[in-house]
């Protein structure tokens, strides 16, 4: 399982695909996971994929995501990031690589001698 947390590390400073004249290799959250699964570096040109293809990398990164979640998020975090809104663009995609996800079970305690 990814872990948002991760990613946004890496890649600390997205930005709407209307600021890419700014800098040679910007990214949007959505390029931001595409470049993290791809193990890659934003290329030449920046990483702002479309939704369809957003809706691909959800899909990649979270295998039990619905198509039809991925593309309904794809829009929401992309319409979020095109809005500067990038805290909520970053919640989306945690919603989209965690969403029925298995739930990990706690390690059972182990017995103490006390307890034989």
């Amino acid at each position: 399982m990814q872990d948002i947390r991760i990613i946004r590390a890496l890649y600390p400073h997205p930005m709407p695909a209307r600021c890419l004249h700014l800098t040679e290799r910007g990214y949007c959250v959505g390029g931001a996971i595409q470049c993290f699964l791809d193990r890659k570096e934003v290329p030449f040109g920046g990483a702002f994929p479309s939704v369809e293809t957003l809706s691909a990398v959800l899909r990649r990164a979270n295998p039990y995501l619905h198509r039809r979640e991925a593309k309904i998020l794809a829009r929401k975090i992309t319409s979020a990031n095109d809005d500067g809104e990038f805290d909520q663009a970053w919640e989306l995609a945690e919603v989209g690589i965690t969403r029925h996800q298995p739930k990990l079970l706690p390690a059972p305690e182990p017995e103490t001698a006390e307890a034989v």
